[in-house]
């Protein structure tokens, strides 16, 4: 059986994360310093086995009164699912003051039916309130830049070459200025109705946090104005899509598929095998899912969303929350 702990020393955390595949930038020990500054506090905790670590989680957790909170768990648990199922709920108990617990993950490991038994049987059940379809699209930059071209969907391939010939210049975003980040989200929301994707905080803590983990690349025209821009985060041979934003100017010029390919190759560059484009909604956002599928990108299937609760009158709760006023 296993024994949890919760850490406090990065190092540790670090290191024991390096002992598995990662599979999302989610369960850093930078991201959750990231979404500390924003009203979740990060739990982060171990579990060992004579004396080897056989999983890990960073819970983000938000404290009610009356020894309520929630757990969210984007990207994780990391380690072997029989590892932390039957466990994790009863630790976080053991280990907090918290008496009435709600625990959310969000895997991004590959579905496997086994992996579904072990939760089920453990208790857990499909998440209620999902706040995302569980798919998304892995590209592979392995390939060459003429492979990969020729892979392309006509359309897509066709677009591309437009943007390449309308007078733009994509390039790395060394110094990137936070408040024309943000001026170019606030367009691209305003132009599709979108609420807001992300606070001009959160932008500079993005950038702050993740240093050179983040790359960045811009499109400006000709007098030099931004464009559009797109980021990512590496770690290792992986890179997951972050940020995307174009503005009016981008529709005329096609701007956003020329900043994509720019920062696929740069990402190709530097090692990158696997570059995860983020969520797809087929048949909710066919928009962003036909202009991502155009890469030939693979659709991939996570284990998806759970929830688990010591009391179901608060699973009942929270979930109302969430799908009332967005709670996580």
């Amino acid at each position: 059986m296993v024994n949890w702990h919760i850490t406090d020393n990065q190092e540790e955390w670090n290191k024991s994360l390096s002992l598995f595949s990662v599979n999302s930038y989610l369960q850093t020990w930078k991201w959750g310093k990231y979404r500390s500054r924003f009203g979740w506090r990060p739990l982060r905790c171990l579990a060992k086995e004579n004396g080897s670590v056989k999983a890990m989680v960073q819970l983000l957790i938000k404290p009610f009164p009356m020894g309520i909170c929630i757990a969210w768990v984007p990207g994780g648990p990391i380690g072997n699912t029989e590892a932390w199922s039957d466990s994790l709920l009863i630790a976080i108990k053991e280990l907090t003051d918290f008496r009435h617990i709600i625990i959310k993950i969000s895997d991004t490991r590959l579905v496997e039916l086994d992996d579904i038994c072990i939760l089920k049987k453990s208790g857990w059940n499909w998440n209620s309130e999902p706040l995302s379809t569980g798919l998304s699209l892995h590209w592979d930059l392995r390939e060459s830049v003429d492979v990969r071209l020729a892979k392309l969907s006509g359309n897509w391939r066709h677009n591309l070459k437009r943007s390449q010939k309308k007078n733009l210049k994509f390039e790395i975003w060394k110094q990137p200025d936070v408040s024309e980040i943000f001026s170019l989200y606030e367009e691209m929301q305003n132009l599709k109705s979108l609420s807001q994707q992300f606070s001009f905080d959160e932008i500079d803590s993005l950038i702050k946090v993740f240093g050179s983990q983040l790359l960045i690349f811009r499109c400006i025209d000709k007098k030099g104005n931004l464009v559009a821009i797109r980021a990512c985060i590496i770690i290792g041979s992986k890179a997951w899509d972050i940020m995307a934003a174009a503005g009016s100017a981008a529709r005329k010029t096609y701007a956003t598929y020329g900043t994509l390919w720019a920062l696929a190759q740069e990402c190709h560059l530097r090692g990158v095998i696997t570059y995860d484009l983020g969520g797809v909604d087929p048949e909710g956002n066919k928009g962003v899912w036909n202009y991502k599928k155009g890469t030939n990108a693979a659709l991939v299937k996570f284990l998806g969303e759970w929830e688990i609760s010591n009391s179901a009158l608060l699973k009942y709760g929270i979930n109302f929350a969430i799908k009332i006023k967005g709670l996580i």
